[in-house]
């Protein structure tokens, strides 16, 4: 088991990978490309608010970065 362990800790981005391929295919198979597309959002979504709430969410900065953003555009 410590092996085991050991083997999955050294190469574990291709774990996760192995993991989420398995769950995305069983979803496809089960439930469809419409609901598994429909989870998938779901799931950025969810993965963009909580970066937002470690980041510190903030309208005005959201906006301002916006502002700046199209200010730089405008004069390349």
């Amino acid at each position: 088991m410590n092996d085991f362990l050991k083997f999955i800790f050294s190469n574990f981005g291709k774990f996760i990978g192995l993991v989420l391929g398995l769950i995305i295919a069983l979803c496809l198979l089960f439930l469809g490309i419409w609901k598994t597309l429909f989870i998938v959002g779901l799931v950025i979504l969810g993965f963009i608010i909580g970066k937002w709430y470690d980041e510190g969410f903030s309208i005005k900065k959201i906006i301002k970065d916006f502002i700046d953003s199209k200010r730089e555009n405008k004069w390349q």
